[in-house]
């Protein structure tokens, strides 16, 4: 009876939220910045939200992830070029951290996008490309060294796709 029951919550709750979902991107992404590392990223986009959101994981030599970051980005134009094929700009913030074996950094900055995007299958997969400008406050507690800089070339470009529901 209690299997039964939990089944039945589960249709209803997958059901009621079907139209939730009906305009959600999930999505990866993959890239590589000016002033920074390469990486892979989760990428989550809802039309109720006017942002882009992407929980970023950078590649390490000392361990196989050695910083994480998030990036959330509001689009103000997005105008279609042709069918399907569109382009974006627009502004965002950046947060994140890394880590090594003796150092870790809190690194939190403003972002400026550019991008173009394509979409294919009924718009069920979107491609897209996109650069930043993303200057970087940095607050760095390694061994021998305790501050705070400034990078002013952080450019990260990156290449993804998203599903939409």
């Amino acid at each position: 009876m209690k299997k039964r029951f939990l089944v039945l919550c589960a249709v209803f709750f997958i059901a009621g939220s079907a139209g939730m979902f009906a305009t959600t991107g999930i999505g990866v992404q993959g890239g590589y910045s000016i002033g920074g590392d390469g990486g892979a990223a989760f990428t989550f986009k809802t039309e109720s939200v006017p942002l882009v959101f992407a929980l970023d994981l950078g590649l390490g030599d000392e361990y196989l992830v050695n910083s994480v970051g998030l990036t959330a980005d509001w689009w103000i134009v997005n105008p279609v070029i042709k069918g399907s094929w569109g382009w974006y700009c627009g502004i965002g913030a950046a947060a994140g951290t890394g880590f090594g074996n003796d150092w870790s950094t809190i690194n939190l900055g403003p972002r400026l996008l550019l991008g173009t995007n394509f979409f294919v299958a009924n718009g069920f997969l979107e491609f897209y490309l996109q650069a930043a400008w993303q200057p970087e406050f940095i607050i760095a507690v390694n061994g021998d060294y305790d501050g705070s800089s400034f990078n002013a070339v952080h450019i990260p470009a990156n290449l993804g796709l998203r599903f939409w529901f």
